[in-house]
């Protein structure tokens, strides 16, 4: 099946609505808007812990080179795993705490909304949307960092995995025990 790059949007294998990978109990994807009202799904240590909106997740921090603080460094592309291990929990408190939000290290739907912020619309009519996430300079940087992001017409987005090229839907009910991000 081919996957469309997009952001803001849940992407997934299927359509449809149903019950997430761990907890969460609304859309199998991240889907449409990621404003607050939309109550996007969490992903943390506990929570979607393995899922391709894990993998969504960590495409971010990655762009925004959030920080890992106990390994002093910059989330890596490689570190964009599809699993939420220590090294995005600690990656995600630096990114909340840069974006002026409560610092739990968990992303919900206050983290979603804000990194909804850096969605840049390219192309696409109708319901479908080809979006670039435009990443911040981290301090000190020349340039942010991006990547690809397509929602396709039942809102479901999916995102071009930075270094691979590949198109992953931002499932929260996809398993990534065995691959990377798939």
């Amino acid at each position: 099946m081919a996957l469309i790059v997009a952001i803001g949007v849940s992407i997934g294998m299927a359509p449809g609505t149903a019950s997430a990978y761990n907890s969460y109990t609304g859309a199998a994807y991240v889907k449409d808007s990621w404003s607050t009202s939309s109550a996007e799904g969490v992903v943390n240590l506990n929570t979607n812990d393995q899922s391709g909106a894990t993998c969504l997740w960590q495409a971010i921090l990655w762009a925004d080179g959030a920080w890992i603080a106990d390994k002093g460094r910059r989330f890596y592309q490689s570190d964009i795993d599809g699993i939420f291990g220590w090294d995005s929990h600690q990656a995600t408190r630096s990114w909340q705490n840069r974006h002026g939000l409560s610092v739990d290290g968990s992303a919900g739907k206050y983290s979603w909304a804000r990194a909804e912020r850096q969605l840049t619309y390219w192309s696409g009519g109708g319901d479908t949307a080809r979006t670039y996430y435009r990443g911040k300079k981290p301090n000190g940087a020349d340039t942010g960092r991006g990547f690809w992001l397509t929602r396709d017409s039942q809102g479901r987005w999916s995102f071009d995995e930075p270094g691979t090229g590949r198109n992953i839907y931002a499932s929260y009910e996809t398993s990534t025990k065995k691959s990377r991000c798939l």
